[in-house]
């Protein structure tokens, strides 16, 4: 959120209830500190996001080849249809449990 301040100082300029002192500057390092962590772990969940994104799409692209070949072969051998369908169920239940599993650790 581009518009948040990033500095305690910047939330509480124009607050009259901290005299003439401010605030204290041990308590200013904290919260900036505070505030770095926090963007930094953003950081980490867009990365986060970009790699399932990243997985989901190789997974949906491979997954519909693996159909496509399936219905080829099906075609061509209709006695093994449901053999081939089992082959590429159970491959694309492993892609899909791949997909889930990536960003959990």
């Amino acid at each position: 959120m581009p518009n948040l301040p990033h500095r305690l100082g910047d939330v509480m300029r124009g607050h009259d209830g901290l005299g003439r002192r401010g605030i204290p500057a041990r308590v200013a390092r904290r919260v900036n500190r505070s505030v770095a962590i926090e963007h930094g772990r953003g950081i980490v969940y867009a990365a986060q996001v970009r790699a399932v994104e990243y997985v989901a799409e190789e997974a949906l692209q491979a997954v519909g080849r693996l159909s496509r070949t399936e219905a080829i072969y099906a075609r061509q051998v209709p006695h093994a249809a449901a053999r081939l369908q089992a082959i590429a169920d159970l491959a694309a239940m492993n892609m899909a449990d791949i997909v889930a599993e990536t960003g959990r650790d």
